[in-house]
């Protein structure tokens, strides 16, 4: 922020001050400004995702849990991701899911899921900064995955590679995973309310 400086003269300084006569004081040149500190750095809030819910910063306020309402939860959403991704885009309703109609917003790789007009459930896919609270992300492998959560595979689910781990806030997080073995990555992850048709 630039900040307009009055700066007195040479004379006027040495009439003020005893000192300011015997050592004069250094004045800018007429026309530049003394360097200012840097501006304060301002705290943006970040952006998690949990097992019941989204995360934008920390405090009482932090949680978007399920159930809060569509437009409360798009215009705290934008407020973070905005910036970064642009503005969200309505993917629109799909009316077979098995919960019941849902709406469906997403900024690039995130997509949140809203059943009744209110948050439902979130959907992160590979290509982006975003990570769970437990600092979990697509792109890793499902070995180092394991080696930091309780994840397995989940045998009874009839889509290809589907998982599920514990997350330490207690709720379940779920994924589909891209290969197999050992290098198999983590393509995406979800929790909440879905649209999957098994």
């Amino acid at each position: 922020m630039r900040r307009s400086l009055c700066l007195a003269s040479l004379t006027m300084l040495a009439a003020c001050s005893p000192e300011a006569a015997e050592e004069p004081a250094m004045v800018e040149p007429s026309g530049s400004a003394p360097p200012s500190a840097p501006d304060a750095e301002v705290a943006v809030p970040r952006l998690s995702l949990q097992g019941d819910g989204v995360v934008i910063g920390t405090g009482a306020e932090a949680l978007l849990p399920y159930g809060t309402p569509k437009v409360e939860t798009e215009r705290r959403v934008n407020e973070v991701l905005g910036p970064q991704l642009g503005a969200p885009r309505d993917v629109g309703t799909n009316g077979e899911c098995g919960a019941g109609p849902m709406q469906f917003t997403r900024w690039g790789p995130l997509q949140l899921g809203f059943l009744d007009g209110k948050l439902a459930g979130w959907l992160l896919e590979d290509g982006s900064p975003i990570v769970t609270t437990d600092g979990i992300s697509p792109g890793i492998t499902f070995a180092d995955l394991q080696t930091e959560r309780s994840a397995e595979i989940d045998a009874t689910s009839t889509l290809e590679g589907e998982f599920r781990y514990f997350a330490p806030d207690g709720g379940t997080i779920g994924g589909f995973l891209s290969g197999e073995g050992g290098s198999a990555t983590i393509q995406s992850l979800y929790a909440g309310t879905q649209c999957f048709f098994r």
